[in-house]
């Protein structure tokens, strides 16, 4: 069922997207550990990253700093490896750098 969702991922805005990442990185940690979790559905967390980098790198105005800080904190928790939605994520906050919160930066530098 979970893996269910992926087909829907695509249709996500910007705003929604960054809400179903975090939502479900905190609840896969609470529910038995974020390794575990990810190590279980890899491919849902991979899908996620893709929209998010897609969506990132072509209408990055759709985000706001809390987006990409909250979302970039909560992929960095996962144990699967994506470096191109890191990438992206660097690549449209530098622009932005002055705007973010200092919790914030620190979220997309760590």
């Amino acid at each position: 069922a979970l893996l269910g969702a992926g087909r829907v991922i695509d249709a996500f805005p910007a705003s929604a997207l960054t809400i179903v990442v975090s939502s479900l990185v905190k609840s896969f940690a609470s529910a038995g550990g974020r390794d575990g979790a990810t190590e279980r559905h890899p491919q849902l967390f991979v899908r996620l990253a893709d929209r998010f980098t897609h969506l990132l790198t072509t209408k990055p105005e759709d985000f706001s700093t809390q987006d990409m800080a909250h979302t970039a904190w909560a992929m960095g928790q996962v144990t699967v490896p994506h470096p191109a939605f890191f990438d992206a994520v660097a690549r449209a906050a530098i622009p932005r750098l002055y705007d973010f919160s200092k919790t914030g930066l620190s979220h997309v530098t760590w």
